[in-house]
Parts: structure tokens; C-alpha cells; sequence
């Protein structure tokens, strides 16, 4: 089991209220960040209903082992997020059937002996966040960690390493569990063609689809609008794209703006010499460089600079200031310094 507190789900029975002595299933997902999800099922409570082995002799009163009691729907709730349902696996998990089942399994001293006892490589999966936490690689082969809980057996060929299928398994067989489990990670899915039936499922659940847009890599989520933020992203788009001031005084620009945000006016919109000052007062970098050399004496050592721009000019210059000044004891080669 994963030691991450935040990341372990809490199983509410459907059976909420009821004879709090009467036996009956319960689960636990162990989610383990940065590696496989191990899903096990427990049964407390009901070992004095496990039926005893076909080598064991009756009673003496010859009656049956008790049955195990009918499989009950079970809710699996993760801390401070939402409840969903886990049911019947057998049938894929779809935008118009979107909640997973998974039939609880008997605490018999074999169950999921197969999965506990595997071993695990996941260092060979590919390191895709929202994909490599839901298999796990036994010899040549790619296992679902979701079927091996349930004691299926879905797995995929590892010699070519596509993961084409593996999205496509999860997305039409796991659909519900893979979007809770991923929203909990705080895991973006990045599948191309699992953008539409994810967003379909969180607006049935009552989510924002937003929250996980395909973003490209490195890319912040987008904030609500606000002037502030507006103003931000506008100076930021200048910066970076080495744009002029004049670019805020399109009226095309203006338009685009304009009709992407009903609650902007033409007022709100800053005109240059705002965004100039904008500029002057963002906060600038700093860069270091390095220098080493040695004196007659052969006396090495090293002097760090600091380098930035002014801001207090129309045309700042630039300016350069030494930071540090060291002895360096033996040579200055590479292989000293390394």
C-alpha cells in the first residue's frame, strides 16, 4: 500500500446505517504516486462464512457452508473529492454509462495472489503520467492493474511499447476510475482522442471540463479573467514575442478582445504608454557569468558578475557589477572543477 495519506481512497458502503455487527465487503484503492495503482479487496468480518476446502470433512451435523452474501454496489469516496459508484466491470464504462464497477473479491488466503506476488518493472514503462500509474510490466507483457484486481487478464505486448492501446483500454473499459483517479494525482490526460468522452463524463459528474483541457506542456492553467490578470497575460505576450507597444492600439485587436470577454470594456484596455510602464515595473532577471584565471603567481581564482538592465531609462543601459572574488586552491582545469 502507497504511505501517501492524501492519495488513499476512504469506501463508503451503500449500506450506510445498518446492523453495524452484520458482516459485509468492503474495498480499498491504494494509489502509489509515481508508480502502480494497487487496487485489493477485503472482506472483513466474513472468514466464518468462507467455505471450507473439499478435503475438509463435514460437520458433524452435516450441514452446508454458509454462502457468501450477495455482492452489495459499493461507493468509493477519495478524501475531499467526489463519490462515485464501482459496479460490474464487464460492460465498458462510457459517457452514457459512466460509473466502473468492480466486484469485491473474497479475502481467501489465494485472492490476487497472482498480482501481489508479481514482479514489478515498472522502470521500463514509459514515463506518461496519466498512463504510467494504471499497468505494470510482468516479463513481456504490459498488465492493466484495474483487470488484475478483478482477476482478469488484460495485457499488452511490451515489445513495441505503443501506447495507442493502452489509452484506448482505459478510456473504454475504465473510463470513470481513470478520470477520478487521475483528477485526484493531479494527473492531466493527455490522449488526443480521450479529450471529448473525459469532458462528457466530468459534465455528467458536475465538473468542469476546463480543468483539464489539453494544454500544451508547460503551459499554466488559465486563470479567471479579471483586469489584472487581462493586463498580466497582455504585458507577458509583449515580452515574450518581442512585440511593440503599438500592438495595443489595433482596433482589429481590440475587437478580438472585446468579443472574447463580454464583461471588458474599450476603457479597460491599456494603451501603450500604460503598457510601457507596466514593463518598467515588472520584475527584470538577473544573469551571472563566471571567469577564472590565475595571476604570475599561478595563484588561480574565480570571479562571479552579475548582469541586468536598468529600468529607470527610456533607453536603459546595461549594468554589471562584480559579485564575488575567490581563491580557487589546486588547478582550474575541467577535471579539478568537475
Amino acid at each position: 500500500k502507497g504511505h501517501s495519506t492524501d492519495a488513499e481512497p476512504t469506501v463508503v458502503p451503500d449500506d450506510v446505517g445498518a446492523d453495524p455487527e452484520a458482516p459485509g465487503p468492503t474495498e480499498t484503492i491504494t494509489v502509489h504516486p509515481g508508480g502502480a495503482l494497487n487496487a485489493q479487496f477485503f472482506i472483513p468480518g466474513l472468514e466464518h462464512h468462507i467455505p471450507a476446502p473439499a478435503s475438509q470433512p463435514p460437520t458433524s451435523h452435516g450441514t452446508p457452508p454458509t454462502p457468501l452474501p450477495p455482492v452489495t454496489p459499493h461507493n468509493v469516496q477519495f478524501s475531499g473529492g467526489k463519490t462515485f459508484n464501482i459496479r460490474d466491470l464487464s460492460e465498458p464504462s462510457t459517457p452514457a454509462t459512466p460509473m466502473p464497477v468492480l466486484w469485491p473479491v473474497a479475502a481467501t488466503p489465494k485472492s490476487n495472489r497472482r498480482c501481489q506476488h508479481a514482479k514489478h518493472t515498472t522502470a521500463e514503462m514509459p514515463n506518461i503520467p496519466d498512463l504510467c500509474p494504471f499497468y505494470e510490466v510482468r516479463e513481456d507483457q504490459v498488465h492493466c492493474i484495474f483487470c488484475c484486481a478483478q482477476k482478469k487478464s488484460t495485457s499488452f505486448s511490451c515489445s513495441t511499447m505503443s501506447t495507442s492501446n493502452w489509452w484506448h483500454h482505459l478510456l473504454t473499459k475504465h473510463l470513470g476510475l481513470w478520470v477520478e483517479v487521475c483528477d485526484r494525482l493531479k494527473v492531466k490526460i493527455t490522449a488526443d482522442k480521450a479529450e471529448g468522452p473525459v469532458a462528457t463524463y466530468q459534465e455528467s459528474k458536475g465538473q468542469d471540463p476546463k480543468q483539464n483541457s489539453s494544454l500544451p506542456s508547460g503551459f499554466d492553467r488559465v486563470p479567471g479573467f479579471s483586469l489584472e490578470a487581462f493586463i498580466d497575460a497582455l504585458v507577458a505576450f509583449i515580452v515574450s514575442n518581442d512585440q511593440s507597444f503599438n500592438v495595443v492600439e489595433s482596433p482589429e485587436l481590440h475587437q478580438i478582445f472585446l468579443m472574447l470577454c463580454e464583461e471588458l470594456t474599450d476603457d479597460d484596455i491599456p494603451h501603450r504608454t500604460q503598457i510601457w510602464k507596466y514593463v518598467q515595473d515588472a520584475l527584470g532577471k538577473i544573469s551571472f557569468t563566471c571567469d577564472m584565471w590565475s595571476n604570475a603567481n599561478l595563484v588561480p581564482f574565480m570571479a562571479v558578475t552579475a548582469h541586468w538592465i536598468e529600468t529607470k531609462e527610456v533607453h536603459p543601459p546595461n549594468g554589471t557589477d562584480l559579485i564575488g572574488f575567490h581563491h580557487v586552491p589546486g588547478h582550474h582545469d575541467g577535471e579539478h572543477l568537475a
